[in-house]
C-alpha cells in the first residue's frame, strides 16, 4: 500500500495539472519501478552465480547509462570466472568505457594487444587506457597502427573518438575538429556520447 503522506507528496510535487488528473499515471510509474526492482532482486538471488547473468546486467547498465552498475556487474563476472578470456575482455572494456581503475585498464588492454596483435578493438581500447593514464604519445602510436580502412562502423566511431581525445590532450585543435566531424554519434554508447560532448566543448572553446 501507499501511505497517505506519499500520495500527498505525489500530488504536490509530481502532478502539474489541476487536481489529480495525472495521479494514476504517476502512481503507475512508481509501481513499475518497484516491480522492476523486486524482479531484479529475485533474479539476482537465483542467478547471482551465473556469469551470463552478470554479463547481461553489465550490458543493461551500459545503456542506462550507469557506470557504477557496469563496474559492479563486470567485477562480479570476473570473480566468478577469473580465467575466462571473454569475461576478462569485457571487464577491460568496462574499465575503458567508464574511465575507472586506469592502471588496471592499461595492464589488461596491453595483455590483449600482446595476445591478439592487429585486433582493432583491443588496439583502440589500449589507446584509450593509455590516455586514462595521461600517456598521450603512446596512445597516438597505438592508434597509428590501427588499419582504419578495415574497421566496422562501430569501430570507426570508437577509433575517431580516441583520436579526438588524443588531439584535444595535445591541443591540436585543427586535427581535433577534423576528427570530430568523422565521428558517427549513432554508433556510440551513452557514456561515449557524454565523453564526446565534453571533448567537443573543449574544441569549441579553443576556436
Amino acid at each position: 500500500s501507499v501511505a497517505e503522506a506519499a500520495v500527498r507528496d505525489i500530488i504536490r510535487y509530481y502532478t502539474r495539472e489541476a487536481g489529480v488528473r495525472s495521479l494514476e499515471r504517476e502512481v503507475s510509474k512508481i509501481c513499475r519501478k518497484v516491480v522492476k526492482t523486486l524482479l531484479l532482486k529475485k533474479a539476482e538471488k537465483n542467478l547471482k552465480g551465473s556469469v551470463l547473468y552478470w554479463g547481461r546486467r553489465m550490458m543493461a547498465a551500459s545503456q542506462a547509462p550507469d557506470a557504477d552498475e557496469m563496474l559492479q556487474a563486470s567485477e562480479q563476472a570476473m570473480a566468478l570466472a577469473p580465467g575466462n578470456r571473454a569475461v576478462a575482455n569485457n571487464y577491460a572494456a568496462t574499465l575503458v568505457l567508464t574511465g575507472r581503475k586506469p592502471a588496471e585498464a592499461v595492464k589488461l588492454t596491453f595483455e590483449n594487444v600482446t595476445q591478439f596483435p592487429g585486433s582493432p578493438d583491443f588496439q583502440i581500447n589500449h589507446a584509450i587506457a593509455l590516455l586514462m593514464n595521461d600517456r598521450v604519445e603512446e596512445a597516438r602510436k597505438v592508434l597509428l597502427e590501427v588499419q582504419a580502412d578495415r574497421l566496422t562502423a562501430v569501430q570507426r566511431a570508437n577509433f575517431h573518438l580516441a583520436w579526438l581525445d588524443v588531439s584535444v590532450r595535445a591541443r591540436k585543435w585543427s586535427e581535433a575538429r577534423e576528427r570530430s566531424i568523422l565521428i558517427d554519434r549513432a554508433q556510440l554508447m551513452p557514456l561515449q556520447l557524454t565523453k564526446l560532448d565534453v571533448l567537443q566543448k573543449q574544441v569549441n572553446r579553443a576556436n
